[in-house]
């Protein structure tokens, strides 16, 4: 009997876990799961749902319990992938042969692999800014926005004076946690009669909070930020970082309590190392089939490898930019990555016609920026739509993805019980 081969996924993200569903309900449907096996690999043995950790960066322990919140912001993997041809590895990778096709990592046997897909997503990009990374802390994982919430809640029973927030980013991951942040700490502060005081800050190095986005979201969002009381400090640049103190490029000061960097993500180290045709600031690039090339100077590869999401770079070939690393965009790359592996998978097997592979096509996506409590602004082609309008359509969208991950009846149980931690931490409009 042959051995199966191997489709590697590194990264169980938004585009790794989709291609890994994809791919393993295709084989199911093609009667090939004797022949193929998915191994998808990460470090963490769940899901993190990244739209829901500002909620419970200001989630109140007091009405609900980690456990709780843990359960609807990640899920664990063993349970998404269950009857599907699909091996789920728990451990960090720490080196890929490309031209062998091998994985190494720390709790596991060397990984083989047939088809390699590159989704490891990203990490905190600090820019080399003295003091940043040691006196902030992001909001990548369940873990930082426990940390952020834990701090903010350490900081107003130890201190006298105006609690000071300050976000660094603007960008919409800054101004969705700022605004959430600044709801959260209106609503202490008017429960205990206004003794808790508090002040919430963006520093943005653009004109504009979002500037990425179109002018009429930036000027919601930056209408209602200042209605619910978040201050923005744009055109402006950290440069340095002390204990409590933030130094701008104007010389300006900045103090804070809990500094929280939204500011900018790099691809994981991982993806440095790779012997892949990478771009002037170093970044690996996806073809428009999301194919990734060998260097140059690189031996031949083993076999194909595809990239998607924070991971690779991929250019907008109308603009000349680069195309933004959104979940969004990270989901309909999978689309794309799942259907040409497949399609490679038919033509090996002799399986169909002729294959019909796809290419990745940037768009201008639809997107929902939440802004604090039951608010949101959403774009959908050239309409906004803004306020508790914009918060309901962003709940049908989260519902829509559990809906994809698993079966209807255990995602509507998932949703409706974030729904009720969401309602028990109501946050003024």
């Amino acid at each position: 009997m042959n051995e199966r081969k191997n489709i590697a996924i590194l990264g169980a993200g938004f585009g790794g876990l989709r291609t890994a569903l994809l791919i393993g309900r295709k084989l199911k449907r093609l009667n090939l799961e004797t022949s193929y096996r998915i191994v998808l690999i990460d470090q963490n043995d769940y899901h993190t749902y990244t739209p829901t950790l500002y909620e419970a960066a200001t989630n109140d322990p007091e009405k609900t319990s980690y456990t709780d919140l843990r359960s609807i912001v990640t899920m664990p993997i063993q349970g998404l992938i269950e009857g599907l041809p699909i091996d789920f590895v728990n451990t960090l990778v720490t080196s890929i042969d490309l031209k062998r096709g091998v994985i190494a990592s720390e709790e596991s046997d060397p990984i083989s692999y047939h088809y390699l897909i590159l989704a490891p997503g990203s990490e905190a990009n600090y820019f080399d800014i003295p003091g940043l990374q040691q006196f902030s802390t992001p909001l990548k994982t369940f873990r930082d926005s426990i940390e952020i919430c834990e701090y903010i809640l350490a900081a107003l029973k130890h201190k006298a004076e105006p609690l000071q927030v300050v976000v660094g980013g603007g960008g919409s991951a800054g101004v969705e946690l700022a605004g959430e942040v600044r709801s959260w700490l209106n609503k202490m502060q008017i429960e205990s009669g206004g003794s808790r005081r508090s002040d919430v800050s963006i520093i943005e190095t653009a004109q504009t909070v979002l500037a990425p986005f179109s002018p009429a979201v930036i000027a919601r969002a930056t209408k209602r930020l200042a209605r619910i009381g978040v201050r923005t400090i744009t055109n402006e640049r950290i440069t340095l970082v002390h204990d409590k103190m933030v130094t701008l490029a104007t010389g300006k000061m900045v103090p804070f309590d809990v500094l929280v960097w939204t500011g900018g993500v790099k691809a994981s180290a991982l993806m440095t190392h790779l012997e892949l045709l990478k771009d002037l600031r170093g970044r690996v690039v996806a073809s428009g089939s999301l194919e990734c090339s060998p260097a140059e100077y690189a031996p031949r590869l083993s076999s194909k490898i595809y990239g998607l999401g924070d991971a690779v770079v991929i250019m907008n070939k109308k603009t000349g930019q680069s195309c933004p690393g959104t979940a969004h965009a990270a989901l309909l790359q999978a689309d794309v990555v799942a259907h040409n592996v497949i399609e490679e998978i038919k033509l090996r097997e002799g399986v169909g016609s002729a294959p019909n592979f796809r290419t990745y096509r940037p768009g201008d996506y639809p997107y929902i920026i939440p802004i604090g409590g039951k608010y949101a602004i959403a774009r959908i082609g050239r309409f906004v739509i803004a306020g508790m309008p914009g918060w309901i359509l962003k709940g049908l969208v989260e519902l829509r993805y559990l809906c994809s991950l698993m079966p209807l009846r255990k995602a509507l149980k998932l949703y409706l019980k974030g729904f009720r931690i969401i309602i028990r931490n109501d946050k003024i409009r």
